[in-house]
């Protein structure tokens, strides 16, 4: 059994797919870890939780948020606390005030990344967006989708080295939703659960990666008792 790590290469587009009981939100927070180490500075979109709860859903890979907030390691838009009004006084915490729609979020956001280009520039860039089932109960998925493909474009434009992070539960999303974001991804990584008497039985998916002579490959998934990043463990099944 061998600890799995996504490790993606500069400019990369990452999609991460699970589904509701399936641990592949744990892989999300993971790679950030990952990234963390590697250097690079995070921002994280939140569309899905209050603040508070997604500290604690990071602390189960060993992130202490709060902590990478104030040593300059991440920033969070706080698109969820923006729309319900719940905002916190912590470092690097950015809010999007007034009205948060389709028309207005996109240059509100640039905004903030103009503000923390400085912190960024000369240690690579990494835009997790948690997660794009929130954006649709936001935005619908149409909308999301254009709101996407203006943030790659401008990713191309002025940021190629950024690396882009998406989760998606595919109980939520539709097959079309999803098929597009995988379209436009480097890495896709899919995991599924089912409920058994004795307990979940996870698999997990590698179905694309930019990797020369890459095959997609299947996994069992086990999650293994240690708060670290590397409490994802994998057994290959072929």
């Amino acid at each position: 059994m061998e600890t799995f790590k996504v490790v993606p290469s500069d400019g990369a587009v990452v999609s991460i797919i699970y589904d509701t009981y399936s641990s592949g939100w744990q892989l999300f927070f993971g790679t950030i870890a990952e990234l963390l180490e590697q250097g690079k500075f995070v921002v994280l979109s939140n569309y899905n939780q209050p603040l508070k709860t997604l500290f604690k859903l990071a602390s189960a890979v060993g992130i202490d948020i709060e902590e990478e907030l104030k040593n300059d390691n991440m920033a969070i838009i706080d698109v969820f606390g923006s729309k319900y009004e719940t905002y916190f006084d912590i470092p690097n915490v950015y809010y999007l005030h007034g009205v948060v729609d389709v028309d207005t979020i996109n240059p509100k956001i640039l905004f903030v990344f103009e503000r923390l280009q400085p912190k960024f520039k000369k240690r690579g860039l990494v835009r997790a967006i948690y997660a794009l089932e929130g954006a649709t109960f936001m935005f619908g998925e149409e909308e999301t989708l254009k709101l996407i493909n203006a943030d790659l474009a401008h990713k191309s434009k002025y940021h190629p080295d950024t690396i882009f992070m998406f989760l998606m539960n595919s109980d939520i999303l539709s097959r079309k939703f999803i098929a597009w974001v995988s379209g436009i991804s480097d890495y896709v990584i899919v995991t599924k659960s089912k409920l058994e008497p004795d307990g979940i039985i996870e698999r997990l998916y590698v179905v694309r990666s930019p990797d020369e002579g890459f095959r997609p490959l299947a996994f069992k998934l086990h999650v293994a008792d240690e708060l670290t990043k590397e409490r994802i463990k994998i057994e290959k099944l072929f």
